[in-house]
């Protein structure tokens, strides 16, 4: 947060993820300065131990978790 201030207040550029910065972004208080700039991209898991009986919380949650990240994320929708 401290760095996305920064750029608000004018101090600078930084490198961000659109669901950090995607609001501001949209009403005019940041810009996109480099839009072809693919920065590698990061990989999401779901990590939980392994056993027969899987909770179905938890399997629900991991597939709400794939609906959400599997495609366009919703930052950016």
């Amino acid at each position: 947060e401290v760095l996305t201030r920064w750029c608000l207040d004018g101090h600078g550029i930084a490198l961000k993820s659109h669901w950090e910065v995607g609001t501001y972004i949209r009403d005019g208080r940041l810009k996109v300065v480099l839009p072809d700039y693919q920065p590698p991209s990061h990989a999401v898991y779901a990590l939980y131990p392994e056993n027969r009986y899987l909770p179905t919380r938890v399997r629900a949650f991991v597939d709400f978790l794939v609906g959400e990240f599997g495609g366009t994320p919703p930052w950016d929708r």
